[in-house]
């Protein structure tokens, strides 16, 4: 019986030293936190997306491009194709505190190397979403600030860092050789005719809820927005106006046109 007892500290002793740790995120803010891990990891945590989400719609109904339309006068168009620029995206928390971006790239200007949130998107047909980063962060969401447009310093990189980043290609309809445009709309009206709008001023936009949507920890961070086309569009006959004429009540219009959902 005695023989036995060394018998089972040599089993304990061999399996305790078999054992490895478990070596994950433990940060519960992190959507890939490991409950059961043993020991944190050195800058593995991947924290949730900055996400706004937008619902594209005119008045009651879905808004999509190519469907059919009716103006100011009567005449009907269809919106071809469009693309815009969101950009210095800010969520701010239930206390209106900027929560911070985690998210960041590196880009030249004069051949300076600076770093930058990656706080943009380039918006092109109708999506659902605008990932502009990522953040540490649960709780409620009490604001949210962004340009329709570019920020200046992103209009002013080298052409090396804009190769980089599909959003900023110099290809894209929102480049042109006088720069970056905020807004682009092709309008097709009911006679045929093809009307291409730039939109060329950046839009400030802010937005403040009563009813603030709240974050569970590792989930996306997202506010949720709504695009009205028919207020975007108010007022403006696409067949006898001038682009001119069409770009600046479109400018006048964005603010009106978005607004919490």
């Amino acid at each position: 019986m005695k023989s036995f007892f060394p018998f089972l500290l040599l089993i304990s002793i061999f399996c305790t030293s078999c054992y490895q740790d478990i070596e994950e995120c433990l940060d519960p803010l992190a959507k890939n936190y490991e409950l059961s891990a043993d020991v944190a990891c050195k800058a593995c945590c991947l924290y949730p997306d900055l996400s706004i989400g937008i619902s594209h719609l005119y008045g009651s109904e879905n808004y999509s491009i190519n469907k059919m339309y009716v103006d100011a006068v009567g005449d009907t168009f269809t919106i071809a194709d469009q693309a815009f620029f969101f950009s210095e995206i800010k969520f701010n928390d239930a206390e209106s505190q900027l929560i911070n971006n985690l998210t960041f790239k590196q880009f030249t200007i004069g051949g300076e190397t600076k770093t930058f949130p990656t706080d943009y998107c380039l918006l092109r047909s109708t999506p659902v979403e605008c990932i502009a980063g990522s953040a540490k962060f649960a709780g409620g969401l009490s604001s949210l600030q962004f340009l329709v447009g570019l920020r200046d310093d992103l209009t002013r990189l080298d052409s090396i860092s804009v190769a980089t980043d599909k959003n900023l290609s110099r290809r894209e309809v929102l480049y042109t050789s006088n720069g970056y445009r905020s807004a682009y709309f092709s309008i097709k009206t009911n006679d045929g005719m093809v009307k291409t709008v730039f939109v060329a001023d950046d839009i400030p936009i802010s937005l403040i809820t009563n009813n603030p949507p709240i974050n569970k920890p590792g989930a996306t961070i997202q506010y949720k927005i709504k695009l009205d086309y028919a207020v975007l569009f108010q007022g403006i006959a696409f067949k006898t106006e001038g682009i001119d004429a069409i770009a600046s009540k479109i400018t006048a219009n964005f603010k009106n046109a978005i607004s919490n959902l």
